[in-house]
């Protein structure tokens, strides 16, 4: 059988055409964090400039930090209420081409003085319009408070 003969079966995983990188670091009494987006794909794909943090800040709960007893780390920063995205909210990402920022995360996360936890991504991008909505998750970060 050919590979395009060959049906997908529905348990059967495509690879994500974005992958999210995340990398934890203290900086004295500051929380930061590099992710970084590559597309892994052979077609142009879309990030949403505030769910991806594009301009150097956390406007939305896109982090899932949870501690070593599994309690979620609070989101204390805005919640930028907006409407449907809008093509100008979207960054094109070239097939092979990666964006990266660096974020302050203890300015708008309530972490604990001490203590471990872990420290992902996870965010909807993407145009609705061409193709739908993709959830980009990033690597777990086991990071100790202190």
């Amino acid at each position: 059988m050919s590979s395009k003969d060959k049906k997908e079966s529905p348990t059967e995983k495509k690879a994500a055409p974005i992958a999210a990188d995340l990398a934890v670091e203290r900086r004295g009494a500051e929380i930061w964090v590099r992710l970084e987006f590559a597309n892994v794909s052979r077609e142009t794909q879309w990030l949403d400039a505030v769910n991806g943090c594009l301009k150097g800040y956390v406007d939305n709960d896109v982090f899932g930090i949870s501690t070593g007893d599994d309690d979620k780390v609070r989101y204390v920063g805005p919640r930028v209420y907006r409407q449907p995205t809008a093509p100008s909210d979207l960054v094109a990402l070239a097939p092979d081409e990666s964006k990266a920022v660096e974020l302050r995360l203890d300015e708008v996360y309530a972490f604990a003085a001490k203590g471990r936890c872990v420290i992902s991504y996870r965010a909807y991008h993407g145009d609705a319009d061409k193709g739908g909505l993709l959830l980009v998750r990033s690597n777990g970060v086991d990071f100790s408070l202190g």
